[in-house]
């Protein structure tokens, strides 16, 4: 690979990241919004941490693709008229869309931060976050099929990408809050969470498995290619740290969440399962992010 397209893929990689804090770290005040203000202003760091590094992956992955057309080193990626051209692109709607909701998350995250208590225990204030929660979730999202492989495909497919990508971000940003709840002082609050999470994430793993085979038989044109080419085998391998994850959710489903009420040891178990998860997740979206810029489908 090019000096380009490892700047890209860790570019990308960080996108990927920062919209899944911003998605799942809205998504976890959602799940409980009588958790305390100590813990919901975390989550609200949370977010604007994730909202910044957004914006600035989203902006560094434009001017990085203006700077490999140019092949004229750093120097090259300032070239406002290639730039401009770009910006009318899928490559700069996309970026535009993804800049808007993240500076959005990140506006939402700094008010909520100073009045939080006072909004959310108004109904219309809860309505109104919840409803700015889904147009930023809607502008990062939306951008995903705009760019890429699945860009030249049909509506279908970039209706089951949109959904695809949403069930990811909303799972694994979840997965740094939820561990976040399991503390040695963990209480009925945080059993309450991780029941509703659970309960929830049966329906984002439906849509995740159902989108995603949708996508593979869109995008290969045959098993062999699964096997035979770089593309597949890189699918492969995320596929597999797909099953893991899939594995690490039911474990802490069915056994370790119910037992979170017992004592301390089950808190801890619950917290090592999840902090297995993050890293799962954080190697599938590595792997997301190679095989989306490094690499592309045979077809």
């Amino acid at each position: 690979m090019s000096s380009w397209d490892l700047a890209g893929l860790a570019s990308k990689f960080t996108g990927l990241c920062a919209v899944a804090i911003v998605v799942g770290g809205g998504f976890s005040i959602w799940l409980d919004v009588h958790m305390g203000n100590p813990f919901r202003r975390r989550l609200l760091s949370y977010v604007l941490v994730g909202a910044i590094a957004g914006t600035v992956s989203a902006c560094l992955f434009f001017l990085i693709q203006v700077g490999a057309i140019n092949q004229a080193g750093v120097a090259g990626m300032w070239d406002w008229p290639m730039a401009k051209i770009l910006a009318t692109t899928g490559l700069g709607y996309a970026t535009g869309l993804r800049v808007l909701g993240c500076v959005m998350a990140a506006g939402s995250a700094v008010v909520l931060s100073r009045s939080a208590h006072t909004i959310m225990r108004r109904r219309l204030g809860s309505v109104s976050i919840a409803a700015l929660f889904t147009v930023q979730c809607a502008l990062m999202v939306f951008s995903f099929p705009m760019m890429g492989h699945v860009a030249n495909l049909g509506m279908l497919a970039q209706a089951a990408l949109i959904v695809h990508v949403l069930s990811v971000f909303l799972w694994i940003g979840a997965l740094y809050p939820l561990w976040q709840l399991c503390t040695a002082d963990a209480n009925a609050t945080t059993h309450r969470t991780m029941v509703r999470f659970g309960e929830i994430a049966k329906f984002i793993l439906i849509a995740l498995i159902a989108s995603g085979t949708y996508l593979i038989f869109e995008l290969l044109s045959s098993f062999r290619e699964l096997l035979d080419t770089a593309y597949g085998q890189s699918l492969l391998f995320k596929l597999i740290g797909v099953t893991g994850l899939i594995a690490l959710a039911g474990l802490n489903k069915f056994l370790l969440v119910p037992d979170l009420q017992k004592g301390s040891a089950a808190v801890t178990r619950l917290r090592r399962s999840i902090q297995m998860e993050m890293l799962v997740a954080l190697a599938i979206l590595a792997l997301t992010a190679y095989f989306t810029t490094a690499v592309g489908p045979p077809s």
